[in-house]
């Protein structure tokens, strides 16, 4: 066993034993250092994420609500709309109206930059980050969820959300008025026969 490198006087021993526990010092510090650094970022991770759940808010309720009033009135089984941002390229926003058994009823999905983007600071351009979750008692009482986007004025995430949950009534109500005409089951000739007659 070498002894090249350890202290043979006493200044020599404590000379190392110094650097040893500075040493232990320095790396302990930085243990702790980093340990602390982890739990911030944890923390902050979390914090964020709380930002991001939907929430209740009586403001937009009230705003969704007035667009409802305005438009209605609404199937009587309709007990669910839910409004979402789709990440495709290009983005979208989509509206899916469900019965209280949780059954779609109707669906509209319109593109985001027809139907309005963040128009200002860095995510200029993009899509509303959207996840809109309204529940319609048998009164027509509404109660809301939100999730909201930091990155877009409230005015404006209030703004195209409403606009978005007009045209899907609309859409509604015209698809309502106007039903697809409901056609006999009919064999293949009488098929091609109707075919030949609008066809030049």
């Amino acid at each position: 066993m070498s002894t090249e490198h350890e202290p043979v006087t006493p200044s020599e021993a404590r000379a190392y034993e110094a650097k040893t526990r500075r040493e232990l010092w320095i790396g302990l510090a930085t243990l702790v250092g980093v340990v602390v650094l982890v739990i911030i970022a944890v923390m902050e991770a979390r914090f964020r994420g709380g930002l991001d759940d939907p929430r209740p808010s009586a403001a937009m309720d009230a705003t969704m609500k007035g667009v409802i009033d305005q438009l209605g009135p609404l199937p009587g089984d309709a007990r669910e709309i839910v409004l979402t941002t789709r990440g495709e390229r290009p983005a979208r926003y989509e509206v899916v109206v469900r019965d209280g058994d949780g059954e779609r009823l109707f669906e509209l999905a319109r593109g985001a930059r027809t139907a309005g983007l963040i128009e200002h600071g860095a995510r200029a351009g993009d899509a509303v980050n959207f996840r809109v979750e309204l529940t319609i008692d048998r009164d027509g009482n509404l109660q809301g969820v939100y999730r909201p986007d930091r990155g877009v004025p409230v005015e404006r995430y209030q703004q195209i959300a409403a606009a978005v949950l007009r045209d899907t009534f609309i859409a509604w109500h015209a698809h309502a008025s106007h039903p697809a005409p409901e056609v006999e089951e009919q064999s293949r000739d009488v098929i091609h026969a109707g075919w030949d007659r609008v066809m030049d």
